[in-house]
């Protein structure tokens, strides 16, 4: 994107014309709103996005450092996004240097006269569009891009007047965003690889989920079953730029994380194949409250008995909680080893985890006894309203 320039076009929906921003678009990239098995690009070759990028809201290409693989081949570096693929040439990114290392171009609409994206020196870039791999119509992308510019952002701000089921629309949106980007890590790496880069995004916390995932792929998972030592640690550390250590609590540490990473690891090295043999519980009576539910979940020793089937002794029970929620149970039905409905009934019916100090000042439905999924659809809701970065797994 130019610095300060946002692409709008006019569509016609069903009720009238509509803007649609380049925006947008970059939001359906950012958290994975497409679907992501069978994505193409324009030259035939297979598509596996294992990491959107850093969105850049400034000069330059519109995401930093994504990680994909086009028939198998892995690609590192920055992507474009636009509304049609002939903006690409309309912004003259050709013959502009900043954008000379682009190497994926992500597009809406494909070119009007079929005309390859080319690069610095002519050289052809893939583009792959997104139009048809979409969860919804571009008319409710929109709505929802209007909504968040007219309504003001959560801090401080009471919204217990929130409609439940918009919240719980968002919290399946954020749900099915997890369970894909499982699916396109794990046709990019394979299930044991897929679910340890997810498990070491999650454990870099808010701060250092980038370069967390980042070292996952460039130590595989067999590596974390030797116990390397802490000096070895700070070596694979040295290989990736970003951490965050300051204003970070002890526990939140990176160091301290990879530790009990490696405790947890070497403890049970096959332990992505004994989470795809977890059994689902069973599903809940339709009527009965999902806090009461949960209660009765964890009243069975349910969280306690996976972390000793998996080997987890180092990771606290809030991290914990978090994984459990935000990576085993999505990867779970990736593997096929849970119908979707059984996990999401967990996920939404768990208590809240980590996601508190992100939603201070929210009052919202119930707030002292909020579920996961109507604090992860608050959550999403506050995004939506006032966007920032979008997590991980």
């Amino acid at each position: 994107m130019m610095a300060g320039v946002d692409t709008v076009e006019e569509m016609q929906g069903m009720d009238g014309p509509y803007g649609l921003s380049e925006l947008v678009i970059q939001r359906i990239w950012a958290s994975r709103e497409y679907v992501a098995e069978g994505l193409r690009t324009d030259d035939g070759r297979l598509l596996v996005v294992a990491y959107p990028g850093e969105w850049n809201r400034g000069a330059g290409p519109d995401f930093a450092g994504a990680v994909f693989f086009l028939d198998g081949v892995r690609f590192e570096g920055p992507v474009e996004v636009h509304v049609r693929a002939d903006d690409w040439k309309a912004h003259a990114h050709s013959s502009d240097p900043a954008y000379s290392g682009v190497l994926l171009h992500v597009v809406l609409f494909p070119s009007g006269d079929l005309e390859r994206t080319t690069g610095w020196g002519g050289a052809p870039i893939p583009t792959v569009t997104l139009l048809p791999h979409l969860w919804q119509d571009l008319e409710a992308y929109a709505h929802d891009e209007a909504l968040g510019k007219l309504l003001p952002p959560f801090a401080g701000q009471d919204v217990s007047g929130t409609d439940l089921a918009e919240i719980e629309a968002w919290a399946v949106r954020r749900w099915t965003a997890k369970v894909e980007r499982i699916r396109s890590r794990r046709l990019a790496w394979g299930w044991d690889e897929a679910i340890h880069a997810c498990t070491l995004e999650v454990l870099g916390h808010s701060a250092n989920r980038e370069p967390m995932l980042r070292l996952a792929a460039l130590v595989p998972l067999p590596l974390w079953a030797k116990r390397p030592d802490e000096a070895k640690l700070r070596d694979w550390m040295a290989w990736v730029a970003g951490w965050k250590a300051a204003g970070q609590r002890p526990a939140n540490q990176p160091l301290r994380r990879l530790r009990a990473y490696v405790d947890w690891v070497s403890s049970a090295p096959d332990w992505p194949t004994r989470l795809a043999g977890v059994p689902p519980l069973a599903a809940a009576e339709i009527n009965e409250p999902p806090r009461k539910w949960w209660r009765r979940v964890r009243g069975k020793g349910w969280e306690a008995s996976v972390a000793a089937n998996l080997g987890n002794q180092a990771v606290g029970s809030l991290r914990w909680r978090t994984w459990l929620l935000d990576v085993a149970l999505p990867g779970l039905v990736v593997v096929g080893a849970w119908p979707e409905d059984a996990a999401f009934r967990v996920w939404y019916s768990a208590p809240e985890a980590e996601l508190s100090a992100d939603l201070d000042g929210v009052a919202g439905p119930n707030a002292q006894e909020r579920s996961n999924g109507v604090a992860q659809g608050l959550w999403a809701l506050r995004r939506a309203r006032a966007p920032g970065k979008f997590g991980g797994c």
